[in-house]
């Protein structure tokens, strides 16, 4: 499991975790995107832009969790992706913080909300 720490881009403090929320890698409690698509079992990459052609910085196994880096865990419209072979597609992505670094995961890959 993973619990990373919410970047920020100001002086001021971080919100709590509960503020920021974040997103659910394949099982867990979520086992379904907000969509109702099933993400259970797939890990899922965070990558620099948003977009498959951005580099992959890190691939989180099912079952991690990592936080949001805007509030309410924002979307951002990008590349099209397929999460994987007959799962969901889209082209929304959600910004998260890895160790620091501002990434992007494909929104329909993962489970998204506050826990």
């Amino acid at each position: 499991m993973f619990g990373l720490a919410v970047g920020t881009t100001s002086a001021s403090a971080a919100p709590s975790d509960d503020a920021w929320g974040g997103v659910y890698v394949g099982g867990g409690i979520f086992g379904s995107n907000e969509w109702g698509q099933k993400v259970s079992g797939h890990a899922a990459n965070l990558r620099d832009a948003a977009s498959t052609s951005g580099r992959v910085v890190v691939t989180i196994p099912a079952g991690g969790k990592v936080l949001c880096w805007k509030s309410n865990c924002g979307y951002a419209p990008g590349g099209s992706y397929k999460c994987w072979s007959g799962g969901p597609s889209g082209n929304e992505w959600t910004a998260v913080n890895y160790k620091g670094k501002d990434l992007w995961v494909a929104t329909r890959c993962v489970g998204v909300g506050q826990y």
